[in-house]
């Protein structure tokens, strides 16, 4: 990983598993492999998901040539159920990798994991309610729009209307953690006891995988994907009320 000077940091301590610690991340001097973890949705007459696996610390990464394909999967489409479904087994392993590390040519490094897909895919995978919600990002806990429902969130962790104010924190992978714990056996819905919304952010079933999202990541073309539509009805209602604001219409 590259330090504040956007040099690369030397990779010179070794790595030690640390079950004391299971939500820190190792730092960035350790050895590791970086692995990138990524489904894609697509297929003509029957619905697949693939199941990519990737190292990004290459030219090209996202090239074909350089994909691993794990498993080919059929699906309807991509809710959590049918995503715990079809790759809910792998997530296990996933977490062994994290936990102990791989062994490369003989040493032990740590594992530095990376999620990659389009806005719907990964808002499923993290049991996030999605780009509709209140609390709309996968990344960070900033409100979708200011309003008396939303007026403490947006105190603590801001207003995704305020464009000129930064987001004052990033979710963390605890916060995944805990909504596995939370969720592991029904929906927050159905808890006894449901979570409110500024204990769950928006994150209201289970989680398929805890990870950090300053490394959940989508290639360029996938960005939007999932949000166009809203996007697109935000502009019409935009452009109606700017209508109505020059023209009055009876």
């Amino acid at each position: 990983m590259p330090g504040l000077d956007g040099l690369p940091v030397p990779q010179t301590k070794a790595f030690w598993p640390c079950p004391e610690l299971p939500c820190e991340q190792h730092c960035d001097s350790t050895a590791d492999v970086r692995v990138c973890v990524s489904l894609d949705k697509g297929g003509r007459g029957t619905a697949t998901s693939k199941l990519v696996l990737t190292t990004p610390n290459q030219e090209g990464p996202m090239a074909r040539a350089n994909s691993i394909v794990l498993s080919t999967l059929f699906c309807v489409n991509d809710s959590t159920e049918e995503l715990h479904k079809m790759i809910g087994p792998w997530a296990g392993d996933l977490q062994e990798l994290l936990d102990h590390g791989l062994f490369i040519g003989g040493a032990l490094r740590a594992v530095r994991l990376f999620l990659g897909g389009e806005l719907a895919f990964l808002s499923a995978f993290l049991g996030h309610k999605g780009a509709s919600a209140r609390c709309s990002c996968p990344w960070c806990p900033v409100v979708a729009r200011w309003g008396e429902a939303n007026e403490a969130l947006a105190l603590d962790y801001g207003s995704i209307q305020a464009v000129a104010v930064a987001p004052t924190q990033l979710r963390s992978r605890k916060q995944l953690k805990d909504a596995i714990l939370a969720y592991e056996t029904r929906p927050n819905a159905s808890l006894p006891i449901p979570r409110t919304l500024s204990e769950h952010l928006s994150t209201d079933s289970c989680p398929l995988f805890d990870i950090y999202p300053c490394q959940i990541v989508t290639a360029r073309l996938h960005l939007t994907l999932g949000v166009t539509q809203g996007l697109g009805l935000i502009t019409k209602a935009v452009m109606l009320t700017r209508m109505r604001a020059v023209i009055p219409l009876a």
